[in-house]
């Protein structure tokens, strides 16, 4: 399910993408962000520049986990890329490589503590491509920019909400002051 384009487009471009800065730590109502931890094979790599998030599907019993992810693109995503360019060029083959299947735990943040935490399991990215948002005529004029958006949908053969009770248990000291 993709989302309405123009409605998610001003929405971006307005609220989310309008600073000069798409990887400030928070840029959201209530200074929350996402941080998205993608485990390969190759090893962990940590996107804090996805702005959207949106689980599509798994929360219902015996539906398979589905999710977006919509950031600006950049260089915080090479392992990620690399899995995308390789899943595009083995679709429709036999899933048995490196970059097949992965974990993703995606957190919603405000400074340092994590407020939910949800943890999916042998994943795999189902599409990908880049998106030119705008918001209409105020973009173009000038007014506000124009955002060159990472679009990723992804399948999961597991997903488990983490409880509020195992969240921030390393930084417990951090966060009581």
């Amino acid at each position: 399910m993709i989302l309405n384009y123009s409605i998610l487009a001003a929405a971006l471009v307005t609220a989310v993408f309008a600073t000069t800065n798409a990887y400030a730590d928070s840029d959201s109502v209530g200074d929350l962000s996402i941080r998205t931890t993608f485990k390969f094979s190759e090893g962990n790599e940590d996107v804090n520049s996805f702005k959207v998030f949106t689980q599509n599907s798994g929360y219902k019993w015996g539906q398979t986990p589905t999710f977006q992810l919509w950031g600006g693109v950049g260089a915080d995503k090479e392992i990620l890329y690399k899995t995308a360019e390789m899943s595009y060029e083995r679709r429709g083959m036999a899933h048995d490589s490196d970059y097949d299947e992965f974990d993703v735990d995606i957190s919603v943040a405000h400074n340092a503590k994590i407020l939910r935490k949800l943890a999916y399991t042998d994943c795999r990215i189902t599409d990908y491509f880049v998106t030119t948002l705008h918001d209409n005529d105020e973009t173009f004029s000038g007014k506000t920019k124009f955002v060159y958006a990472d679009v990723f949908e992804f399948e999961c053969g597991g997903y488990r909400i983490i409880p509020t009770s195992k969240l921030n248990q390393n930084n417990g000291q951090a966060l009581k002051s």
